[in-house]
């Protein structure tokens, strides 16, 4: 009985030293996109999984939160999204000590398109594993637009997102069939 306490408690140890959403290998449930901008502080610079909405344009690529508590900086109500980047980009705060698994995402997509969304109906969720990152002080990194008005200085295409990931890799394609809200 002893032993197996002891066995089961270096477990834990191990497993709480591991990266956020990692452990020994097993499937762990991702986090969301809502659960990540909620811990900016607690996941910055930490391995995660997280599974969201995603969205993209040629400028870049998001994954969304929906029905997030707002994240409001000096008056700025940040939009709930991560934007989603490759290892070694020029915004990266992290060095990502990793190369992103490109035939495993290649695969994805090609799984994505077989499934043949509707870019007008549908909406694309997907689980990605990567590096996460974020400023450590928000509120150094609002500025004025040309109104005025708060904007922040983030991630991601505009600068709009307050957080991203180096992604290293994705997996578990859905597609939402007709459940894309008209404003979109």
């Amino acid at each position: 009985m002893v032993r197996l306490y002891i066995a089961v408690s270096l477990l834990m140890l191990a497993l709480r030293a591991q990266p956020a959403g990692i452990g020994d290998g097993s499937i762990l449930k991702p986090l969301s996109v809502c659960m990540l901008l909620q811990g900016l502080e607690t996941y910055n610079g930490r391995i995660v999984v997280v599974r969201g909405l995603v969205r993209s344009t040629s400028e870049g690529a998001w994954l969304i939160g929906e029905q997030c508590n707002p994240l409001i900086t000096k008056g700025f109500v940040w939009p709930s999204a991560i934007a989603l980047v490759s290892p070694g980009n020029p915004d990266a705060l992290h060095e990502a000590d990793f190369q992103p698994d490109s035939n495993a995402i290649a695969k994805v997509m090609e799984k994505v398109k077989n499934m043949a969304p509707d870019p007008l109906k549908d909406r694309i969720i997907l689980t990605y594993v990567g590096l996460f990152e974020t400023r450590e002080r928000l509120d150094g990194y609002i500025g004025k637009d040309a109104n005025d008005k708060p904007r922040g200085i983030g991630f991601g295409h505009l600068n709009a997102a307050p957080a991203q990931i180096q992604v290293k890799n994705a997996s578990d394609p859905y597609v939402d069939r007709g459940t894309k809200p008209k404003h979109e």
